[in-house]
């Protein structure tokens, strides 16, 4: 698997930004691309694939849209619901007040299995690039302090990533950050699968 490097907002001890790695971006493989090859070496009929994903994809949303989860051999999805604004007394949340926020999936062991078993390891991409353009630490406390002040004194990855400029992995690590330490700087509270953000007093 080709992989990237890219510098994350924590530091080490030496201020220098500490590296993550994510597989290569831009690699895909369509449904299509899929199809043929299960048909160019499984035996699968053509467009037999499509065809199955399709009514797959339709029965499962009418099920995720009625709060089921789907469970299957390659792993379950299930509906992830949040709030619209921050409650503390049941008796205050109604209906409208809640919203889907998306699908989460989460492989089976079994898949995950298959998966390793055709994994060779890694090497490092054709290119591998790492951006002076993301923000620096001034910057991102600059949007951090907007998002608070626009949100009540609280923030979500979400809102956070909007503001920074940075991808969802890299906004959630920052602000995860900023909550470890002797004397943190932000809060963490999950609410349902997200989590909320908030300053330390």
């Amino acid at each position: 698997m080709p992989f990237e490097l890219h510098p994350s907002p924590m530091k080490d001890a030496e201020g220098r930004n500490i590296l993550y790695a994510i597989p290569m971006q831009r690699l895909s493989t369509t449904l299509e691309e899929l199809d043929d090859y299960c048909c160019t070496h499984s035996g699968l009929s053509r467009n037999q694939l499509v065809s199955v994903f399709n009514y797959f994809a339709n029965a499962a949303a009418q099920c995720l849209a009625h709060g089921e989860r789907i469970v299957t051999p390659m792993g379950t999805f299930a509906p992830r619901l949040a709030l619209e604004g921050q409650f503390v007394d049941p008796a205050a949340v109604h209906a409208d007040d809640v919203r889907l926020r998306g699908i989460d999936f989460q492989p089976s062991k079994a898949f995950m299995s298959k998966v390793l078993r055709w994994n060779n390891g890694f090497h490092t991409a054709p290119t591998s690039p790492t951006t002076d353009r993301r923000p620096d630490e001034k910057q991102l406390q600059k949007a951090l302090c907007q998002c608070m002040k626009n949100n009540d004194g609280s923030t979500t990855v979400s809102i956070f990533k909007e503001h920074s400029g940075l991808s969802r992995h890299l906004a959630q690590r920052y602000l995860d950050n900023l909550c470890e330490g002797d004397h943190p700087q932000l809060k963490r509270i999950r609410m349902g699968h997200a989590f909320i953000y908030t300053e330390v007093k």
